[in-house]
């Protein structure tokens, strides 16, 4: 099973039932933006945290705690609402 979003995809790992997701994010290139797998394997609540974590590093090379703070619960916010708006399709 895949799971798509703008910037990222979780595709479950090794074709088995379990939490099992690797973790498939666009990354910036010379050339634009390529696929890169990020983690292998990873329960769901820690694939959520590896593309919010991913989103910030690549927009951010040194950032206070505050900000990094603030940028987190705005990912999180942005994925729930992406699963909100998906309730019932």
């Amino acid at each position: 099973m895949t799971i798509k979003g703008d910037d990222f995809k979780l595709v479950t790992s090794l074709d088995t039932y379990a939490d099992a997701w690797d973790v498939i994010m666009k990354v910036p290139t010379k050339n634009g933006k390529r696929e890169k797998t990020i983690c292998y394997g990873v329960n769901l609540n820690h694939a959520i945290q590896v593309i919010i974590n991913t989103r910030i590093r690549l927009h951010n090379d040194v950032i206070t705690m505050e900000d990094y703070l603030q940028q987190y619960k705005d990912n999180l916010k942005s994925l729930d609402i992406m699963v909100n708006d998906n309730k019932g399709k």
